[in-house]
């Protein structure tokens, strides 16, 4: 099967890959994925927390990346959403869910 695409903020496609590796010497050792969703009460009550592990561990190798799987999302509310509430990682929009399913989430 064909790895699923995700288009970050300003509209560029990417490819599920080591190519999200945002660390500094690119060599991430996990990946922490965390679908987000701007109407849910939840994801904005769990933002600090969030914060707080990205920074806690991404010296360590791990690095996290937002999903924003809603239908019909803009690219500019998600970035919108990921400013406001102060993700300090990458987030990408995963639009017709193929990521989602591909991780069977």
């Amino acid at each position: 099967a064909e790895p699923p695409v995700l288009v970050d903020r300003w509209g560029v496609e990417h490819l599920w890959s080591a190519e999200l590796n945002t660390l500094p010497d690119g060599k991430a050792r996990a990946f922490v994925v965390v679908f987000l969703d701007v109407n849910c009460p939840i994801v904005t009550r769990q933002a600090p927390t969030l914060r707080a592990l990205h920074d806690r561990y991404y010296s360590q190798g791990i690095q996290f990346l937002g999903i924003y799987s809603n239908a019909g999302l803009a690219r500019i509310e998600m970035a919108s959403h990921k400013q406001k509430l102060g993700f300090p990682f990458p987030v990408f929009l995963d639009a017709g869910g193929m990521f989602a399913r591909h991780l069977q989430a």
